[in-house]
C-alpha cells in the first residue's frame, strides 16, 4: 500500500466533503474554504511506529509547570492508590508531552491513536481536567463530556478519573 498516496487521497476527500457541504453551489464560497484549508490542515501528518516501549520525554512531570499549575502537579503526585498517582517524577513519553503542548500551549485539538499502555487517556484526560481545575473550579453543571465507543473502556477508566477528580477537590 502506498500510505503517502493515501493520505492525499484522504485529504483530498476530505475537503470536497467540506466544500460541498459547507458551500453547496457557490464557487466563490468553495475557493474560499480550499484556500482556507491549504494554510490549516485537517490532518497532522501520519507516524508509523512498530517498536515498543514508548519514549519517555526528557523532562519530568513535575518540571511541567509551563503547561500544568505546581497545585495540579502536586495533588496528583499525591494521590496514595500507586494505580491512579501521576508522580511528580515520572518522565512521560513523548507523545504525551507532545499532546499537552499541542492541547494547552497551542490550543489545538488532538487525535491519539497509539498502542495498548501506551498512557493515551493522560494526553486527553489531564488536560480537560487541567482546564476545568483553573478555570472552573467548583462550578455547577457540565463542564466536559467524554464519549467512547467501547464501556469496557469507560468503565477501566472510569476509577481513574474519580481518582484524579477528588484528588483535585474541586470538581465533582
Amino acid at each position: 500500500m502506498n500510505f503517502n498516496q493515501f493520505y492525499k487521497d484522504v485529504e483530498l476527500r476530505i475537503v470536497d466533503t467540506i466544500t460541498s457541504l459547507w458551500a453547496n453551489g457557490n464557487k466563490e464560497f468553495q475557493d474560499y474554504i480550499k484556500y482556507i484549508l491549504k494554510s490549516e490542515t485537517l490532518l497532522a501528518k501520519p507516524v508509523f511506529q512498530n517498536m515498543f516501549p514508548w519514549a519517555p520525554s526528557n523532562k519530568i512531570f513535575g518540571d511541567l509547570t509551563d503547561m500544568f499549575t505546581p497545585e495540579f502537579i502536586t495533588k496528583l503526585d499525591k494521590i496514595k492508590n500507586s494505580d491512579f498517582r501521576f508522580p511528580k517524577d515520572r518522565k512521560p513519553y513523548i507523545h504525551q508531552v507532545e499532546s499537552w503542548i499541542s492541547t494547552l500551549k497551542d490550543n489545538k485539538s488532538i487525535l491519539v491513536t497509539t498502542g495498548t499502555g501506551s498512557g493515551k487517556t493522560e494526553c486527553f484526560m489531564l488536560p480537560v481536567l487541567h482546564d476545568i481545575f483553573v478555570n472552573s473550579p467548583n462550578s455547577q453543571g457540565i463542564n466536559a463530556i467524554f464519549l467512547y465507543p467501547l464501556n469496557a473502556l469507560i468503565g477501566s477508566q472510569k476509577k481513574r478519573m474519580h481518582s484524579w477528580c477528588e484528588a483535585l477537590g474541586n470538581i465533582n
